[in-house]
């Protein structure tokens, strides 16, 4: 996946190479701009419980990996406001653990699981043009954040398995960009993703040791990513 990333982090770079001596107005010169961005997910603030059956475990850590997205995003300017909707791919990635109990209600050894998301997004965003001019704008935007995740795979003591079971979820998304010409930067924070939980005895090649083991989070996410519009 690393390798596709770089591919497309290069054709960000020629494109921009082809069309860094053209004029560019951002948003007035067009009612219409499109653009592609490739990126990273720098923080994840995740609220993270796991169950033994019923029982919630205590002795639990949680660790937010960096992820990768990529994509592309349609503009409609009407004056200072517009409408932004996106398409594109994320990998989402994180390591937890756990301790599981014994009958005797004992902690065993600790437990450490990586698991990667690798999820299709399409975001629908508004946003305001706080800085406009003919080559600089510096704007902020909100909205809803359509997610369908179609794969994960997870490692358990270099054991790999994956779950092909799809999920959707809908988050907040806030964030700030800036343009400068053709060249863009984007801040963004993703409030909330619900429908995220992790039942492991739902997945037919989950190993026997996690087969009743529930994950419940609540994520939150901060990412960065440059591109560039048209």
């Amino acid at each position: 996946m690393l390798k596709y990333f770089k591919i497309f982090l290069i054709t960000l770079i020629c494109c921009f190479s082809v069309h860094a001596q053209k004029s560019f107005d951002p948003l007035t010169a067009k009612t219409v701009n499109w653009g592609l961005n490739a990126g990273f997910n720098a923080l994840n603030f995740t609220h993270y419980n796991a169950y033994q059956g019923e029982t919630k475990l205590n002795n639990t850590s949680y660790t937010g990996k960096v992820g990768f997205s990529g994509g592309m995003f349609l503009r409609i300017n009407l004056s200072n406001f517009f409408m932004q909707p996106e398409v594109g791919y994320s990998l989402t990635r994180e390591r937890f653990s756990f301790a599981k109990i014994n009958d005797l209600g004992n902690s065993l050894q600790q437990t450490v699981v990586n698991a990667d998301y690798h999820s299709l997004r399409l975001p629908v965003l508004a946003g305001y043009n706080i800085v406009k001019n003919s080559h600089y704008l510096f704007n902020c935007y909100l909205g809803p954040d359509f997610q369908y995740c179609y794969r994960s795979s997870f490692n358990l003591g270099g054991t790999p398995f994956k779950d092909k079971s799809p999920q959707f979820s809908i988050n907040g998304t806030i964030g700030l960009s800036l343009s400068i010409s053709h060249l863009f930067f984007d801040f963004r924070y993703g409030i909330n993703r619900p429908n995220t939980d992790f039942n492991f005895g739902k997945v037919p090649d989950s190993p026997e040791l996690l087969k009743d083991i529930l994950v419940k989070k609540n994520e939150n996410i901060l990412s960065f990513s440059c591109g560039m519009i048209f």
